[in-house]
């Protein structure tokens, strides 16, 4: 099954971290029940909107394949 890290932070100050972390957590099991097959950037994009929504900005990113290889690479930035 595709693995995806995501590293983020409050856009906002005064939130709930634990929150919106536990929201983040649940947007990627989510993600990981939706994607066990195939890996596509769609879906990876609709992630990081899906993240944005939720007021945390994406900073970083990774996303393995079923091998544990690196599709995006370590330490990803997004822009």
């Amino acid at each position: 099954m595709p693995k995806l890290f995501l590293k983020s932070r409050n856009k906002s100050e005064g939130k709930d971290k634990s929150v919106m972390l536990e929201r983040l957590l649940q947007l990627k099991e989510d993600w990981r029940r939706l994607h066990t097959q195939v890996v596509s950037t769609t879906a990876l994009a609709t992630t990081l909107y899906t993240a944005s929504a939720l007021d945390r900005e994406v900073v970083a990113c990774r996303l393995d394949d079923q091998e544990g290889n690196k599709i995006i690479p370590q330490k990803h930035t997004i822009a």
